[in-house]
């Protein structure tokens, strides 16, 4: 087993503190009842003078992670032609945040219970005040399905979204698997086993 280690690519050293981004979520509805629609609302705000970096995205990308009680409305995309017309995102589990404000559609499907809650991610590149540096920025708050409920700090360290899919959180052991190169060979994670190993993806195809 192999510890990895998950980090991002920052295009300068950032002077940008991690609580510039605020997320705030709540349920629009007074009362919940299975089989029936509703929606969510999740608000975004950068702390003054600072904004979004074009360059490394030009939106804050929202994630939601759903409990089996919520079933979010519209297609998920697998396919990456599918997914590249659709700004490379996994609907409706994640997509660029155009507006400050996203208003979600769901249908609860089943009594939630006391510990049912939708994880929301908000991760966005945010230059800095000097207008040079950047950092990425990644804000995550749990919003309990119940009746006028508001939004509460989670951890955010933990990555997961678009149901269970398998994602390595940070300190995860991982066991072998293997990747393809640029070139078309293959690198094995046991090739690297007692180093750091960071693991980078690339929202495109060629």
């Amino acid at each position: 087993m192999i510890a990895v280690l998950l980090a991002c690519t920052i295009s300068a050293v950032a002077a940008v503190p991690q609580d510039a981004l605020e997320v705030k979520a709540r349920l629009r509805t007074k009362k919940l009842e299975s089989g029936k629609s509703y929606e969510f609302v999740v608000k975004t705000k950068l702390a003054k003078g600072l904004k979004t970096d074009g360059a490394g995205m030009p939106s804050p990308i929202l994630q939601l992670d759903v409990p089996d009680c919520v079933k979010l409305e519209g297609d998920v995309l697998t396919d990456h032609r599918d997914l590249a017309r659709n700004e490379f995102m996994h609907a409706p589990f994640e997509f660029l945040m155009k507006e400050n404000i996203a208003n979600i559609p769901f249908t609860l499907v089943s009594e939630p219970g006391p510990n049912d809650v939708i994880g929301i991610s908000v991760v966005a590149y945010i230059n800095g005040k000097d207008g040079n540096s950047k950092t990425f920025v990644r804000q995550r708050v749990n919003l309990p399905v119940a009746p006028k409920a508001k939004s509460k700090p989670a951890d955010p360290a933990i990555s997961s979204w678009g149901g269970d899919l398998g994602f390595l959180q940070i300190g995860d052991q991982a066991t072998d698997f293997t990747l393809p190169r640029s070139d078309g060979s293959k690198v094995h994670l046991a090739d690297f086993k007692g180093k750091h190993v960071i693991i980078t993806t690339y929202r495109a195809f060629w």
